[in-house]
């Protein structure tokens, strides 16, 4: 006999307590205990969705990341668009949570939750963006060079990454490419 099914809201209190608790406090300081208490969520429910608080944090950063392209723009207009909305995710409370738990030397779980969810993630939806522009053998290089710079600024000087850094990145690297 199957266990009990997940409540689905159950996700959905925890990501909404986590995002609030981020508002005021470093991830670092929210516990467990916290969110449980906040939320009315049993830690055993918690913890048997997610080994620990970081995975929590990775698991909400990738939903909040699930970006949708319009097939109707241009090529540059989808790029713009899609690596906007990426940087200001990263400029977020969370996104700042994630940057941290990534560089960290631990958290090898929540590293795995944000390779499968988030980074194959984006790499097949940029490919479905410049398939028809780019060709196969290409593609996973011109990905590296549009998201490099963006993730080196997001690193080393996040001041510096706004709308006007990318659209001179995607208008370089779409002349390198003759597709401007």
């Amino acid at each position: 006999m199957a266990g009990r099914p997940k409540d689905p809201t159950i996700n959905h209190k925890i990501f909404n307590e986590l995002g609030k608790l981020l508002e005021t406090t470093h991830f670092r300081e929210i516990t467990i205990d916290q969110i449980s208490e906040n939320t009315g969520v049993s830690k055993a429910t918690i913890y048997r969705r997610w080994k620990d608080k970081s995975s929590i944090i990775v698991d909400m950063f990738t939903e909040q990341t699930q970006i949708k392209v319009s097939e109707d723009n241009s090529l540059y207009q989808a790029l713009l668009t899609y690596l906007t909305k990426v940087m200001e995710v990263y400029q977020t409370n969370l996104g700042r949570a994630v940057i941290e738990i990534l560089i960290s030397n631990q958290q090898t779980e929540a590293k795995s939750l944000f390779m499968d969810k988030y980074f194959i993630y984006h790499r097949q939806t940029l490919k479905s963006i410049i398939n028809q522009y780019i060709e196969e053998n290409e593609q996973d290089l011109f990905i590296d060079l549009v998201f490099s710079p963006i993730y080196f600024n997001i690193l080393i000087k996040p001041q510096a990454l706004n709308k006007a850094y990318i659209e001179r990145l995607l208008k370089i690297i779409l002349e390198a490419y003759k597709l401007r």
